[in-house]
């Protein structure tokens, strides 16, 4: 006996399970979504860690204030608001310089860039966004194709030059089209601290996108309100969500998946399809089971990379003032949502990946930070303030050589980050934090079990782990060689960030699959240049 039948079953209640199950219900199929942990969301967590009162985003922070939930579920009326600042992102460099882009204002940003960013490279980056991604950006929601497929939005030689551009590591790409230290280090680091190290190969598509503006947003009292609005469409179109299940094996019968099975023993039966939205080790050789599999998967899978050098240790802290950089920065500065500091040359960039690579703590600490608070008062009580400073390093099990773990060192590590980020904005002093609270890589794999060693893509853009091989060419168009089977989660393309991509572009391939017409529209990203002289 079965405990339920379904029309599908998504293991995996974060946010991309969540979307594919909202796109699944609304199309009229009984779909199930079965979460290991009591509370769904994934990585949307927001908790009161340090006081209370003062809510802290411990993992998902920073928004993308496109992709299709927002307009298809119409998420506002669920309860979702992103909130934006007037600086959307803010980069400090040691010797005062300041690079800040002004939120859908992309002539304010330029004038900004241009008294410390070379004319030609500004050329660049406005000529990179107009030939190139306004008419590509299609492929971020769609099933990824290989290099020879790619750019269908581009003519000759600009299609050439863009496959060409695709191939290249991000540090390849950046002196590829640039000459200011300055502006490449500013891409790098925007890209770093989203999990892509510039060293990795064959992500050039992802540097190239930093000439377009994400419209970088938090959500209106904490991320985890994402969560809530996905869900409550999800339960208006009949979904079911039951927490506490931890689904240990996928059934197969007849080689084709139809079904899953929880570590309490339940059962539940899927009449057209199972997807998951956990890692692909996890899926294949875990719950599939390599009695099913290809001796090639089977590789692929024990292959499969973890992010060895941007594990996350975050710095939460409930202060009692916002940050003021003005002592040496504009007073723009303070408006800015994603503040960048720490790293100002490549050079700075490789010792970073050096030191991670040893399994050390960069000896000179740099990241992005945030102060919801600037953006968002209703983080903290009335005259409080919500800080988040990210650092990233070695995975939970590589820290000193598996010698140390994070809980040896966080105590230590908080304060170094406190002063360090106090070294930009000197009111951050010891006495001014109410209380400071870690997030370390040890908590996040913990307690998102997918997310092993502490990162936040479900495994590493290295490695060849990203496009057409994300994650391996036999699953990258979200089926998978197991018939009735599919993968939806961060590590399928266009990986991790709340981009809402994989659980979408799953979404297509399975309504296509099973002969229906969506009932949702095309998707085109209404994206703006991050600057642009007019």
């Amino acid at each position: 006996m079965a405990d339920g039948t379904f029309d599908g079953i998504i293991i995996g209640g974060g946010y991309n399970g969540l979307t594919l199950g909202g796109y699944m219900a609304r199309q009229g199929l009984r779909t199930l979504v079965l979460e290991r942990r009591l509370a769904y969301g994934g990585a949307t967590i927001t908790e009161e860690v340090t006081k209370p009162g003062f809510y802290h985003n411990l993992h998902a922070n920073f928004i993308w204030s496109y992709g299709p939930p927002h307009q298809d579920f119409e998420l506002h009326r669920y309860g979702l608001k992103l909130m934006r600042g007037e600086v959307e992102r803010a980069y400090l460099f040691e010797d005062g310089a300041e690079l800040l882009t002004y939120t859908d204002d992309p002539q304010r940003t330029y004038r900004q860039f241009k008294d410390v960013i070379p004319k030609a490279d500004l050329d660049t980056m406005e000529d990179i966004y107009h030939r190139f991604l306004t008419k590509v950006e299609e492929e971020f929601y769609a099933p990824p194709r290989p290099t020879p497929e790619r750019g269908r939005g581009l003519d000759g030689a600009d299609r050439a030059e863009y496959q060409k551009m695709c191939d290249m590591s991000g540090r390849e790409l950046l002196d590829h089209l640039y000459e200011s230290d300055r502006l490449k280090t500013w891409i790098a680091m925007n890209a770093c601290v989203r999990g892509m190290p510039d060293f990795a190969t064959g992500v050039g598509d992802f540097f190239m996108r930093y000439a377009a503006s994400p419209r970088l947003s938090i959500v209106r009292g904490g991320t985890h309100q994402i969560a809530q609005s996905l869900a409550a469409f999800f339960h208006a179109n009949g979904g079911v969500i039951l927490t506490g299940e931890h689904v240990d094996k996928i059934i197969i019968e007849g080689g084709r998946a139809v079904g899953v099975r929880t570590s309490e023993g339940k059962t539940f039966r899927a009449e057209k399809f199972v997807a998951s939205a956990v890692d692909p080790p996890a899926t294949f050789l875990q719950m599939v089971g390599e009695e099913h599999l290809s001796s090639d998967i089977v590789e692929r899978c024990r292959e499969w990379e973890i992010e060895y050098h941007t594990a996350l240790f975050g710095f939460h802290a409930a202060s009692a003032v916002a940050p003021d950089y003005s002592e040496k920065y504009s007073a723009e500065a303070n408006k800015g949502l994603a503040i960048f500091f720490g790293v100002n040359t490549l050079e700075e960039l490789d010792r970073h990946w050096e030191e991670i690579g040893k399994g050390q703590i960069p000896s000179a600490l740099g990241g992005d930070a945030c102060c919801h608070t600037v953006i968002d008062p209703s983080y903290a009580p009335e005259g409080g303030h919500t800080l988040l400073f990210w650092q990233f390093g070695p995975p939970a099990d590589k820290l000193e050589n598996g010698a140390k773990t994070y809980d040896d060192i966080k105590d230590d590590l908080l304060e170094r980050m406190r002063a360090r980020w106090a070294e930009y904005a000197p009111n951050l002093t010891r006495d001014n934090m109410l209380a400071t609270y870690a997030y370390t890589p040890d908590d996040i794999q913990n307690r998102i079990i997918n997310m092993v060693g502490g990162g936040c893509r479900q495994g590493a853009y290295t490695n060849d782990q990203w496009g057409i091989n994300r994650p391996f060419p036999e699953a990258s168009g979200y089926r998978t060689p197991v018939e009735g089977l599919y993968m939806c989660g961060s590590a399928c393309h266009p990986g991790g960030s709340i981009h809402f991509g994989p659980g979408y572009n799953a979404a297509n391939v399975i309504v296509e699959d099973l002969g229906m017409e969506r009932w949702w529209p095309p998707y085109r990203i209404l994206g703006k240049p991050v600057l642009s002289r007019t």
